[in-house]
């Protein structure tokens, strides 16, 4: 009778499946449950894996990062530490005794540590994931920190092969167990049930889960990578081919002149070289404007439309008008770009080394003075 009560949960849930669902498994009856089947796809969050070790400590591995190009779940022990690495601490803060019920991505290694049998898997995303299910109470989470922003920027920059897109980032304690899937819930039938692993299995996400490892006590079972904003930043931060001391010290040249243009911070580096160019243009612009009311080039206009330049050119509509007229006659010889994590993610600042050859400098003066006309 004890038996026959305990089994009476999992007895009703057999009986809610469709029966459309009931013939195809009468008609699939006594076939293996293969990663391959067609069933629920179900998707652990992207950075949240299992440990290949349960344990009370795994303050080493905070701040370790993991190589680029990994593909595929990750652990603990594919995590390098570099020299980057000794910028990043870690702070330690309670859990509250929160149950949770999550999928984990779980490489290799680990689904073998808690022995998922390797023929397993569930779909995930249109393809085969080692994902896991745990079922846990958190206790405390152990944080990664970086001491120090600038010092870890600052090594990341000159140091790009000591400073990954990812690190570990974060170490989660709790009790609980682990589950791995071995089929779908419309398949489970009484024939599963009867072989006597009804109080092992579960179903949930429209697939039954087998119980493997369980830790009654706490420790550290799973993790969370962090993805790093100074890394992938060194090649664009750093001065491209062409750039040097230009940037604060624009060169002199008996052919013509040369302008630097700089971008506010924007969010494309495409987007930051326009700004750059344009900006330029701007100081073409006015230097051209305070040559015509110099002297210095010769214009074919009226005296009314030089007099009234410097006032004509106050005005933004103008101006940009003026540097639109300007904008095949000006030749950008160097860039240099830089990139700079923010919370809203990268924002790129160009800056240009433009030239006006003294050849056009009369075609610029008159597109100048083309908008007082």
């Amino acid at each position: 009778m004890t038996t026959a009560r305990a089994l009476l949960p999992l007895l009703l849930l057999v009986l809610a499946v469709p029966a459309e669902a009931g013939r195809k498994n009468k008609k699939n009856k006594g076939q293996a449950h293969t990663a391959a089947n067609t069933g629920p796809t179900v998707v652990p969050a992207a950075n949240l894996f299992l440990r290949n070790a349960f344990d009370t400590d795994p303050s080493v591995y905070i701040g370790r990062f993991v190589p680029e190009g990994t593909d595929g779940p990750v652990d603990e022990s594919s995590a390098m530490q570099l020299t980057c690495s000794q910028h990043i601490g870690y702070r330690s803060v309670g859990g509250g005794g929160v149950v949770y019920d999550e999928l984990f991505n779980a490489s290799s290694e680990a689904a073998m540590r808690v022995g998922v049998p390797p023929v397993l898997g569930i779909e995930a995303g249109g393809g085969v994931s080692s994902a896991v299910r745990v079922r846990y109470e958190l206790t405390t989470k152990m944080i990664a920190e970086i001491e120090d922003p600038a010092a870890f920027e600052a090594c990341c920059k000159q140091a790009p092969d000591q400073c990954t897109s990812r690190y570990v980032g974060e170490f989660m304690e709790g009790t609980g167990a682990v589950y791995y899937s071995t089929g779908q819930g419309a398949e489970m039938d009484l024939g599963v049930i009867a072989n006597g692993v009804a109080g092992d299995l579960d179903v949930k996400h429209g697939v039954v889960w087998q119980r493997s490892v369980e830790f009654p006590n706490p420790v550290y079972f799973a993790m969370k990578t962090t993805t790093n904003a100074y890394a992938g930043t060194t090649a664009a931060a750093q001065p491209q081919a062409g750039c040097g001391d230009w940037v604060n010290a624009p060169p002199r040249s008996t052919q013509g002149e040369y302008f630097v243009g700089v971008s506010d911070p924007l969010e494309s580096e495409r987007v930051a070289r326009e700004g750059a160019l344009l900006d330029a243009r701007t100081q073409v612009v006015r230097w051209v404007g305070q040559a015509i009311e110099a002297g210095t080039v010769s214009v074919q206009s009226t005296s009314g439309s030089v007099s009234r330049l410097s006032t004509t050119l106050d005005q933004e509509s103008n101006l940009q008008a003026a540097s639109a007229g300007v904008a095949n006659l000006v030749k950008d010889e160097a860039w240099c770009v830089q990139a700079v994590g923010t919370p809203a993610g990268y924002r790129y600042t160009a800056k240009v080394l433009a030239f006006l050859p003294n050849a056009v400098a009369d075609q610029a003066a008159e597109a100048v003075l083309g908008v007082a006309e």
